[in-house]
């Protein structure tokens, strides 16, 4: 995250071309597509490996019962396979209709989490039955929530590796879990906004947004701010 306070886009300036918005998006999906490709070819590899196992047991009928924890096992592989690669085929298609901002948070979650679960940080979206419709163009959308999800999982991972947790991400207790849990928020005070809560420790410090971001988001009605212990991306109302 770069120093100083938050800087935000100017509501007043003159807004980007879609072009420039467009080629900021397509580079914040190719950050995340990186972070999310590991854990997308964990699940088909686990998926592949149990298949095989299932095929060769199947061949010999008095071994057919034994290939059943297997099927399983590729089953839920195949699975989290799938709700990864929906998660990114939504998001890398061109926009239909009107953004909604709690679903294309739960998308990015979906690619992120496992990656930053990897480092020690539980990416968690808090229910919610609101919808979250915008007025903002979906691709300033999209690219709010990447860029800072991106940039305050980095910042979390970072405090959960200093407090050595990283390295069993599943065998922090309890009391630990407010070190790690990066938390997300959505709310409606009344245009839609997501509140980005960092694990405990973690200073905020300057905007997760690059200048080059932020100029993209000129003119959008998008918005970041810093709040005690959080970050809240402005969203304007549909």
């Amino acid at each position: 995250m770069g120093g100083g306070g938050p800087r935000l886009p100017a509501p007043g300036g003159p807004s980007p071309s879609g072009d420039a918005l467009a080629g900021r998006w397509l580079l914040a999906l190719e950050a995340l597509a990186a972070r999310a490709a590991h854990a997308v070819n964990n699940a088909l590899n686990g998926a592949t490996v149990n298949v095989e196992v299932v095929r060769i047991r199947a061949r010999a009928a008095a071994d057919r019962a034994g290939a059943a924890p297997f099927a399983e096992a590729a089953a839920g592989e195949l699975e989290r396979a799938n709700a990864l690669a929906a998660a990114l085929l939504v998001l890398a298609r061109a926009p239909r209709g009107q953004p909604d901002v709690v679903e294309t948070l739960r998308q990015v979650a979906a690619l992120l989490g496992p990656a930053l679960e990897e480092r020690g940080v539980t990416l968690r979206v808090e229910p919610t039955r609101e919808r979250g419709t915008t007025a903002a163009p979906a691709h300033a959308l999209r690219l709010a929530l990447v860029r800072t999800l991106l940039a305050l999982g980095d910042a979390s991972a970072g405090a959960a590796v200093g407090r050595g947790l990283a390295a069993e991400p599943g065998g922090a207790d309890s009391a630990d879990e407010s070190v790690r849990l990066l938390r997300c928020t959505f709310g409606l005070t009344p245009t839609p906004t997501v509140r980005l809560d960092l694990p405990d420790g973690v200073a905020p410090g300057g905007t997760p947004l690059d200048a080059a971001d932020l100029d993209a988001l000129r003119g959008t009605g998008v918005g970041i701010r810093r709040t005690d212990g959080a970050f809240v991306l402005d969203f304007p109302a549909p």
